[in-house]
């Protein structure tokens, strides 16, 4: 395609966001709902637990409070900053950070 994106009407982040077309979807709240089909919160609750959740860079912050609150749970935020940078994610021998256990370096 020669004209690239030339084409493409740009709006700044205001104008978008005022624009008809655009709609709010809440993405969190079907996860939240579908949660107590695989992990059974019902034995979590009943149990008493006392629970602690670090959202690992911040990504999940959001979900943690609406989760509690929809299964009455006690569940405490234990590290809520946001660190879009994952600095808290060791690096492997190449530099690169892994999300897995794929890695064969120690």
């Amino acid at each position: 395609m020669s004209g690239g994106n030339a084409d493409v009407k740009r709006l700044g982040y205001d104008a978008a966001r005022r624009a008809p077309t655009t709609h709010e979807l809440d993405f969190a709240a079907g996860y939240i709902e579908d949660l107590k089909n695989v992990v059974d919160l019902d034995a979590v609750r009943a149990a008493g637990l006392k629970l602690g959740a670090d959202p690992l860079g911040g990504a999940s912050i959001a979900y943690y409070g609406r989760i509690a609150e929809k299964y009455a749970l006690d569940l405490s935020v234990v590290n809520a900053s946001v660190d879009p940078r994952f600095a808290f994610m060791t690096v492997d021998h190449d530099g690169k950070i892994r999300m897995d256990c794929s890695s064969p370096s120690p």
